[in-house]
């Protein structure tokens, strides 16, 4: 079994680590070099996609190995801890990206990769949206949705600490209004946040953010590109 390394447990300034939704360590440090903008694919300078792929390989590493995942590696497997981090800082591209590396190695059939699967497809939408695609948004959000609900049918009520019938209602929420062609524009209906379990080790904030804040608000056009096998 190979897994990445793991985060840092203490800030390079602080000393103290900060948590997330499922209770995992997460740095200061390890957030140093994340771009002031997310990156937004066929609208941002190829400055602004390379130094958040720079940021990205710092963070977690270039390898990767083959993972057995299991819930307590994966809730604090660096991919993932980021991930989550740069989702609800609205950094879906980059979070996209983190996803993806713990998503390649995992064995197929296994539910953490369809969960990571349903995670990929809702960052997808999301970046759409910001980027005026709406159709192309509803197509690959009903996709997450379809696979949630597989998920819930099967019986599997948690998923890597995430509430697998929360996810659902959010993601069919999420679905009607693109269907109705009110894509969600306001700086909160485009920083969802994952509905991890209520008795899970969570802290329900994510470091340097409130419920007030919303981060950095962008206007979006032209077309994102995402890895297919990822995304479909």
């Amino acid at each position: 079994m190979r897994v990445e390394r793991q985060p840092p447990t203490a800030s390079a300034r602080s000393g103290v680590p900060q948590r997330n939704q499922i209770g995992t360590a997460v740095n200061r440090s390890s957030l140093e070099g994340l771009p002031a903008a997310p990156y937004l694919p066929g609208k941002s300078p190829p400055s602004v996609r390379a130094a958040a792929s720079t940021f990205l390989n710092h963070a977690l590493g270039s390898e990767e190995g083959a993972i057995i995942l299991t819930p307590a590696v994966a809730t604090r497997h660096p991919a993932w801890v980021l991930g989550v981090e740069l989702f609800h800082r609205g950094y879906f591209w980059e979070a996209h990206e983190a996803w993806e590396r713990l998503w390649r190695p995992t064995p197929h059939g296994a539910l953490e990769r369809e969960l990571l699967q349903v995670l990929l497809q809702w960052s997808a939408s999301l970046l759409l949206v910001r980027c005026n695609r709406r159709t192309g948004a509803a197509r690959v959000a009903e996709r997450a949705l379809q696979r949630t609900v597989r998920l819930r049918v099967e019986g599997k009520p948690v998923v890597l600490d995430v509430d697998i019938r929360r996810l659902e209602r959010t993601l069919r929420r999420y679905v009607a209004r693109l269907r109705r062609a009110e894509a969600p524009r306001s700086p909160r209906a485009l920083r969802p946040r994952l509905p991890f379990v209520s008795n899970s080790a969570a802290v329900h904030c994510t470091p340097g953010t409130s419920r007030k804040t919303h981060g950095p608000s962008q206007k979006f056009s032209t077309r994102p590109s995402l890895r297919k096998n990822a995304s479909s």
